[in-house]
């Protein structure tokens, strides 16, 4: 997802790149720690097609992208596997740095690039971490959580403590709800 400067002119261009299954799957587990939640939570469902249209200003490079494809997700409520759409539309530019010295610039739709190639792996980071929910659900795309028709059933079986394991403290509690519950 490299562009050689030289070859960018004033006219836009468009690039496409078949962004590989195995690029995605360490994409997605990059910036997590490998025994966290959060490395389970996304992984590849296949190859992302990833298409940009760059033009040159001098110094300055400008973009628009779309990314389209899937990921798996998990969902939080039943912990199944489902498929995440994506469709992301972006853009933004890359300039050449002031000095040597340089931090990413305060502006999100900026990039720095050195030298004579353009990486567009890090706007397609960005945007893509940007796009996913802190919490999945497969309702998101499905009609009803695979977890929550599972609560919902009458079959379902309730464990009820029992009255030997309830805490002293709590026994007052108890007797109190059992005798409203007896005047009903």
């Amino acid at each position: 997802m490299k562009l050689k400067l030289v070859t960018l002119a004033e006219e836009e261009q468009h690039y496409h790149w078949d962004v590989s299954e195995e690029w995605v799957g360490s994409m997605l587990t990059a910036d997590v720690e490998a025994d966290s939640v959060e490395a389970e939570m996304f992984g590849p469902h296949g190859p992302l097609s990833y298409d940009a249209w760059v033009h040159r200003n001098e110094d300055e490079v400008f973009f628009r992208a779309t990314l389209t494809g899937a990921i798996n997700a998990m969902c939080v409520r039943c912990l199944e596997s489902f498929e995440f759409p994506l469709k992301l539309d972006f853009r933004g530019m890359f300039l050449v740095p002031e000095d040597s010295d340089f931090e990413e610039p305060g502006d999100p739709y900026c990039y720095y690039f050195d030298g004579e190639e353009l990486d567009f792996s890090k706007p397609l980071h960005e945007n893509v971490f940007l796009t996913l929910p802190h919490s999945p659900k497969c309702e998101m795309f499905l009609d009803t959580c695979v977890g929550e028709s599972i609560l919902d059933s009458e079959d379902a079986p309730v464990d009820e403590p029992e009255a030997s394991s309830l805490d002293p403290r709590w026994a007052a509690l108890q007797q109190i709800k059992d005798n409203l519950s007896k005047k009903d």
